[in-house]
């Protein structure tokens, strides 16, 4: 007979045969849920015999009381009837379960298999390329169609419009044939006319004869016709030379109108007229030197002088107005100013003054005497005929005239 491996040995094996990575057996929790010293030894030998009175366990198992080994095998048979009734029940649900489970299995499989078609199909779209490359090809694929769609919606646009104008030169060229239509009817209507009118008019002349006779004259006209634009043309010619020869003679007539008197007076006072300015203008200058007070003018359309008071708002005097020192100034200036006028064309180069001086108060004549002093020297010679003797002490060269009794006087050259 074979050894039978007592609880001990039963206990030591496991320890050493079935260890976690805690040092316990996979069984010890249930070992620890069987309660009790002799729980799991009556087990055990219930396991090992198949069949065993109460005096045969007693004795495996030394050191049990009778009623302990009672009280231990009431407790299992109770929790064996609580199991068998647990297990009873787990059967009842039982073919519920494997029901769901063959349903959970057969859809796993048909989601299985769909799953695989639905992968071949992807790989088939996708042609083993990457799922993001496809997609940034499609998106390109749409951008690209987008862009061509657009391109089409404006060749659209562009051809609707060109075939609205189409439309609406068809409309106008079917205008224009009911137009031309309906006239081609009134011409055609017109020409029947003309030949039933023809040939009630002709007195027996045939179109030939008559389109000769038209023809000859319509030469005739076209002759006259060319007479008569040739004349034109001379006629045009004849006016151009007309209207010049009237501007010339407009011309000629204004200048006349200017410038033209039998004895030459109206062109002399024009020329005078210039010639005053001119002067006017010099003589300005050297009265500005003289006495800044006055400017010398010249009454519109006259050869008469005027005169401007500058130091009254430019009111207009007459040189009649004129105290004798002014009268004498504006001489000088206009003196000096003949002199600056002939040296355009000619040197003048000697001034002679007689008198005026005496009317001159002492500043007056000292300014005339600077201007004078500024002529001499220019280089020109300067001859003053006076009789004020404060004038003697600024002439270097004097040539004084003495009385030498009974009307008699010599000259002295000083």
């Amino acid at each position: 007979m074979d050894h039978i491996m007592t609880y001990e040995e039963y206990l030591r094996d496991v320890k050493k045969g079935i260890v976690t990575d805690l040092g316990n057996s996979p069984v010890t929790p249930l070992l620890l849920m069987l309660q009790g010293k002799w729980k799991t030894q009556i087990l055990y030998e219930l396991c090992i015999h198949d069949t065993a009175r109460f005096g045969t366990l007693k004795k495996e198992l030394p050191g049990i009381t009778n009623t302990m080994l009672t009280n231990s095998l009431r407790e299992l048979e109770r929790e064996r009837s609580a199991h068998q009734a647990e297990r009873e029940s787990y059967e009842a649900f039982l073919p519920p379960l494997r029901k769901q489970y063959e349903d959970a299995a057969k859809a796993y499989d048909e989601k299985n298999q769909s799953y695989t078609r639905l992968r071949s199909e992807r790989n088939l779209l996708l042609g083993g390329q990457p799922a993001d490359q496809v997609e940034r090809s499609f998106h390109e694929r749409v951008e690209a169609l987008k862009s061509h769609l657009k391109q089409l919606q404006e060749s659209t646009t562009r051809h609707a419009g060109e075939v609205e104008q189409y439309r609406g030169i068809t409309e106008q060229i079917k205008k224009d044939l009911a137009e031309t239509s309906g006239l081609l009817s009134a011409r055609r209507q017109e020409l029947d006319n003309w030949m039933v009118a023809y040939q009630e008019n002709s007195e027996g002349k045939t179109l030939e004869e008559s389109l000769s006779e038209m023809t000859a004259q319509k030469s005739e006209c076209s002759f006259r016709l060319r007479t008569h634009e040739e004349n034109k043309r001379k006629i045009a010619g004849f006016q151009q030379e007309l209207s010049e020869r009237r501007a010339m003679s407009e011309r000629w007539a204004k200048l006349n109108e200017l410038a033209g008197s039998a004895d030459g007076a109206k062109f002399r006072r024009i020329a005078q007229g210039y010639t005053l300015d001119v002067l006017l203008s010099y003589a300005n200058v050297q009265l500005r030197q003289l006495s800044r007070r006055y400017r010398l003018e010249r009454v519109p359309d006259t050869l008469a002088l005027q005169v401007i008071d500058q130091d009254m708002c430019d009111e207009i005097r007459t040189v009649h107005s004129l105290s004798g020192g002014e009268s004498f100034l504006v001489s000088l200036a206009l003196a000096l100013g003949l002199s600056s006028l002939s040296s355009n064309r000619m040197k003048v180069e000697s001034l002679f003054i007689d008198e005026g001086f005496g009317s001159l108060d002492a500043e007056t004549l000292r300014v005339a005497m600077d201007a004078l002093e500024s002529l001499r020297t220019q280089g020109r010679k300067i001859g003053v005929i006076s009789h004020v003797q404060e004038m003697t002490e600024r002439i270097p060269v004097q040539i004084r005239v003495n009385r030498a009794g009974n009307g008699r006087s010599y000259l002295e050259v000083i």
